[in-house]
């Protein structure tokens, strides 16, 4: 599942069940210790498992990630789901679905907050090669912008902003197994 947290609550999106990918959206109180379904059972537009949260203000965006059905791989997304989250008059978490943003340059990439952009680093190319490809969206214009490429080519590394460096850590260099080495690229 996708898990992000915000007003003292975590949310779980998607995930899955054994044999399906989940589209689901439930809410943990930290207050209570409960899980709290929200309201008329929120779902994400299409089921989803291991998406990258982005948090950027008030909106939260699901980038990538793969949908399984009966067991079987059926599709890698690669548009990005947008929603917007934030407490109602009654301090109830509600989720808005308000966007599908253009597709992601490659399947499977890293993706973090950059300056209040969407970025995405590595992932998958058509060919099933590794990408070294390093983009931001720009949410205004909708567009993706190419930066500076990684070093080296990889498939789902975790990705993070911190303190002007974009660092990505790990991920899978394709069938020659994970890595454990870290990159970054200074802004």
């Amino acid at each position: 599942p996708v898990i992000f947290g915000d007003w003292n609550r975590l949310v779980l999106a998607g995930g899955r069940d054994g044999s399906n990918s989940l589209s689901l959206v439930i809410e943990y109180c930290l207050d209570t210790n409960q899980w709290i379904n929200f309201a008329h059972y929120l779902y994400l537009p299409t089921p989803l498992q291991q998406a990258h949260p982005v948090k950027i203000e008030d909106h939260m965006h699901l980038v990538g990630g793969w949908a399984v059905v009966d067991g079987e791989l059926s599709s890698c997304p690669t548009s990005i789901t947008t929603c917007e989250i934030k407490p109602d008059h009654d301090n109830k978490l509600r989720i808005w679905i308000t966007d599908i943003l253009p597709s992601i340059p490659n399947i499977t990439p890293g993706a973090c907050n950059l300056f209040g952009s969407v970025a995405v680093a590595g992932g998958q190319l058509e060919d099933g090669k590794c990408a070294s490809d390093v983009f931001v969206l720009d949410l205004k214009d909708k567009e993706w912008l190419r930066l500076p490429s990684l070093k080296t080519a990889c498939d789902e590394p975790s990705l993070v902003f911190f303190k002007r460096h974009l660092l990505a850590f790990g991920g899978v260099k394709s069938k020659s197994g994970l890595l454990s080495s870290s990159q970054k690229l200074v802004f």
